[in-house]
């Protein structure tokens, strides 16, 4: 869009009571402009630069709301009379009597509300004294007396509410009209002075005045920011903003209001992300709905950019924008700060404990001194030429009163560049956790592995080996937007399988020491025996001029046949198999028909040899055992099913063995819930 022009050429800079509903403004120039009036509802304004801009009410509009404020100060005034009227009646020429007592209960009945109008609200003052006068003025004054009693002080509570919303809307539209109303209530005062005589007039123009104050004073408060009385606020501010400019739900992101007026100005509902706010005028007078603008320390910090030694713990300043700001020493603690531009801001000795810090820019910060216990940062957060020497991990000294410095050392500083490095690091890096200690030929395969499926990670990417008890942690540096799950996975599986398969080949190494240790201890009497299943009779044994078969217990009880080079599990395995229920559904196998179907392959390879043979059948036992009891025998069969895979994982994959174990090991694993 063009911006209009007046006849000399020049870009006009009046925009009083334009409408810009709904256009995309984006990055328009606004600066100076009068924009009174002018409705941006809806409007796209990303970038829009509104410097010095005078927004809020036409002049008009002010008029209008001038005499629709004097008019209800003139009722205000009016009650304010009545108020003090009703009051008078509680006093004649004749002295001091029921009435005059009445009516002395009444005045001390409104000086407590006064008081707590004043330093505890309207409401509470309210609250109190309507029990007050349900349980005072019905039990002690007569009829007609507690009648008057609970008008008096109910027009008199309702007139200082109603002179406190004029006061504060005749402040929020122009200052005129407080005096204007200030004026009608103390002529009504007058009336009522008049109304009466000596003692009751007296009483009806002191009643007109004080309540007259009360307004004043609350409504002074209320715009000061005091939460007591932040309802009349919010009604001022809501009246002031009818006809003024309006951003109602409008894109502002990255907009810039600096030195704007935004009096009477309508920001609800519109997209604040990094908007500037810095030395703007009257913006505690804009109706800016739940926004961050809504909390005056916040609001002040955004205007002013002071915010040294001051306290936002828990504050929303989800993409402020605090560009060269002073918070040096302030507390931020868990504070969200998500998106919030920090350029070039003093962060010195900062407290950002458990602070959400996701894609917010803090190029150019002074960070020396702050504190980052467990902050929340990603890679979108900008970190680039961080001005910091050191900083803190701990926000209170540990046991050893260390707050955990970086760089370690109290004599050195991060060099330039350190900083940015060192976060950055830890934001693009994996952690893989090896349980049980580190298998150092299992992790060069599986790295190798992990650098040929991932070429932009090489053995420079190890950034570190460290020892967490009985466990190795790993950690891994990846390009930013790397899918580090993946990563994970594609290191870990591989990790564990070659760790299974050299614990296999570590187990059968020694088993045969044993074997050949018992061998020497105890050497067999008959050179020749046979210690298979099927073989029934010594003399099959004794023809076999070349077996050499051995027959010992090995460590877990079950004996194991040594028939030359051909190693096979014999004992309980099948009976162990055959004890195990069958499966409920005959056209559906369940882990006993499962587990024969594995077995049978593996007695059956050739491709297996007779060691690996023996090992993977007492990995078949397990999985037997487990499947007696498939619940707590979940990480058994998880171990079982993991050493098969790496015993099977040397034979060719078009080996009848390896088949049928990518067929059956799924199933089973399913069955025990894996």
């Amino acid at each position: 869009m063009n911006m209009p022009q007046n006849s000399s050429g020049q870009t006009n800079k009046n925009f009083r009571g334009h409408s810009f509903k709904g256009q995309n403004l984006a990055g328009m120039d606004f600066s100076g402009a009068e924009i009174q009036g002018a409705n941006f509802t809806g409007a796209i304004l990303t970038k829009a630069n509104f410097k010095g801009a005078k927004a809020g009410l036409q002049r008009r509009q002010v008029i209008f709301l001038d005499i629709a404020s004097l008019a209800i100060s003139m009722v205000s005034g009016l009650s304010s009379a009545l108020s003090g009227t009703y009051l008078s009646t509680f006093f004649d020429s004749k002295g001091i009597g029921v009435y005059s007592s009445a009516g002395i209960l009444v005045l001390i009945m409104l000086l407590i509300f006064f008081i707590l109008a004043v330093h505890k609200g309207f409401l509470s003052g309210l609250v109190a004294i309507m029990g007050m006068l349900t349980g005072i003025l019905a039990g002690m004054l007569s009829g007609v007396g507690a009648i008057t009693g609970a008008i008096t002080v109910v027009v008199a509570a309702a007139v200082a509410i109603m002179a406190a919303t004029v006061a504060a809307i005749g402040i929020v539209v122009t200052t005129m009209v407080a005096t204007v109303a200030a004026i009608g209530l103390a002529v009504a005062g007058m009336v009522a002075i008049v109304t009466g005589i000596a003692v009751s007039g007296m009483v009806a123009g002191m009643t007109a005045f004080v309540t007259t104050g009360i307004g004043f004073f609350v409504a002074w408060r209320a715009l000061a920011g005091d939460e007591k009385h932040d309802f009349i606020r919010i009604i001022a501010v809501a009246f002031g903003a009818i006809g003024g400019t309006s951003f109602r739900g409008a894109d502002l992101t990255d907009a810039d209001f600096t030195g704007a007026t935004l009096k009477n100005t309508d920001f609800r509902g519109a997209i604040l992300t990094r908007t500037c706010w810095r030395d703007t005028k009257k913006l505690d007078l804009a109706r800016v709905g739940d926004s961050i603008l809504a909390k005056k320390i916040v609001r002040e910090l955004l205007v002013t950019g002071h915010g040294y030694n001051k306290t936002y713990t828990g504050a929303n300043l989800r993409g402020a924008h605090f560009a060269g700001a002073n918070l040096n020493q302030a507390n931020l603690k868990e504070a969200e700060i998500s998106q919030a531009n920090f350029q070039g801001a003093n962060l010195e000795w900062a407290i950002l404990t458990k602070v959400q810090a996701v894609g917010t820019d803090f190029t150019n910060a002074h960070l020396t001194g702050a504190c980052l216990e467990a902050w929340n940062i990603d890679s979108n957060t900008q970190l680039e030429q961080v001005d910091c020497q050191y900083v803190f991990l701990l926000e209170h000294p540990n046991q050893k009163g260390d707050r955990e410095r970086r760089p370690h050392d109290p004599t050195k500083s991060f060099e330039p560049g350190d900083f940015a490095k060192l976060y950055k690091e830890v934001m693009n890096t994996v952690e893989v956790l090896l349980r049980n200690g580190l298998n150092p030929e299992a992790f060069n395969l599986a790295f190798q592995k992990l650098m040929v499926e991932n070429p932009e990670i090489t053995t420079a990417s190890i950034q570190g080996l460290q020892k967490k008890g009985d466990d190795v942690l790993v950690t891994i540096e990846v390009p930013e937007g790397t899918d580090k799950a993946k990563i994970e996975r594609d290191f870990l599986e591989p990790y564990k399988l070659q760790a299974a398969l050299l614990e296999a080949k570590t187990l059968h190494a020694q088993d045969i020491k044993e074997i050949t240790l018992a061998l020497i201890k105890n050497p067999p009497a008959n050179p020749i025996i046979n210690l298979t299943n099927d073989v029934n009779s010594e003399s099959k044994a004794m023809t076999d001029s070349t077996d050499s078969s051995r027959k010992i217990e090995n460590r877990d009880g079950n004996v194991t046949a040594i028939q030359g080079d051909n190693v096979t599990v014999s004992g309980n395995v099948a009976n162990i198999i055959n004890e195990l229920p069958d499966s409920p559904k005959p056209d559906q196998p369940g882990i006993k028909e499962l587990l024969s179907q594995l077995q049978q392959a593996i007695e059956t390879d050739p491709e297996l040899a007779p060691e690996k043979k023996a090992k993977a059948l007492k990995q078949l036992q397990a999985l037997a055992t487990a499947g007696q009891d498939p619940t707590s025998g979940k990480d058994l069969a998880d171990d079982a099913i993991t050493m098969l895979k790496g015993i099977i994982a040397s034979l060719p994959s078009a080996a009848a063995l390896a088949k049928t174990c990518s067929e059956l090991l799924p199933s089973i694993a399913s069955l025990f819930g894996l």
